[in-house]
């Protein structure tokens, strides 16, 4: 990443307890938004959001984009947990489990296999408690976002997005990624990268899988370069059924425009 982009980290403040004791996405937008605007008052805009924070960061993306701005969205292994999978999809995610539970070498992992997904499918992710790796201090906000993130209904946004998907998924996060896209093939209707990277959804912003995950960033970043008046630049002209760059990493897919599961 160079040095010379400047990185503006937002952070709930003042709104947070009363976001944890029933507020709405919405009002937590507008407050990013005020934000983002007095760090810089004019786009373009690079909007980035990991894990449930993912949902916030396109909801502010479409509210800048709204305001005519320019923006690009990086989702860093983010699911759209609002969108249901077809049932066609469940059932094969189902089989699939349950061929892995009855592939376990011994009944005692079989066993313990099968504990850990009922455990995480009706327990405490199911009632929207945060995993055990968020600090404390964190642990309503996040709770709050997971709550939301259930019900949420996204827009649509229509600038280049790169959806960085950790390779290491669990079952939760193979039923997540029914459409191939982590929930969100519906709503972005932009150019869109997917890059896989090594490690699993809490280790892949860490050493040393976060240097493969900086240079997807990167990539993205040289191929939409903005111009000082807005204009966004991309280093390949979008054509129907046709890659919209190649950056030459092999991991990498893109589309445009989206297609539809």
């Amino acid at each position: 990443m160079s040095a010379e982009r400047p990185v503006h980290g937002v952070a709930p403040g003042p709104l947070q307890r009363a976001f944890t004791e029933g507020g709405d996405l919405p009002s937590m937008t507008r407050s990013f938004v005020a934000e983002l605007r007095g760090a810089r008052p004019q786009g373009p805009y690079l909007i980035a959001g990991y894990s449930a924070g993912g949902m916030l960061a396109l909801d502010v993306a479409c509210a800048l984009e709204r305001e005519g701005e320019t923006v690009r969205l990086i989702l860093l292994d983010s699911s759209l947990h609002g969108r249901r999978p077809s049932l066609d999809f469940v059932k094969r995610w189902a089989l699939a489990q349950a061929r892995g539970v009855f592939a376990a070498r011994t009944l005692g992992a079989a066993a313990e296999r099968a504990a850990a997904l009922l455990s995480a499918l009706t327990g405490r992710k199911a009632r929207g408690a945060p995993p055990d790796w968020i600090p404390r201090s964190q642990v309503a906000f996040a709770a709050r976002m997971i709550r939301l993130s259930a019900a949420y209904r996204a827009q649509a946004f229509s600038g280049p997005t790169l959806v960085i998907r950790a390779m290491e998924q669990g079952p939760l996060e193979q039923l997540h990624d029914h459409d191939g896209l982590l929930g969100w093939s519906e709503v972005l209707t932009g150019p869109v990268v997917q890059a896989p990277v090594l490690g699993g959804h809490h280790d892949f912003l860490r050493e040393p899988w976060v240097d493969e995950t900086a240079r997807a960033v990167s990539r993205f970043l040289s191929s939409f370069e903005i111009a000082p008046q807005g204009r966004r630049l991309a280093s390949g002209t979008p054509q129907r059924g046709r890659p919209l760059y190649n950056s030459g990493a092999q991991q990498e897919t893109r589309r445009w425009p989206p297609t539809r599961p």
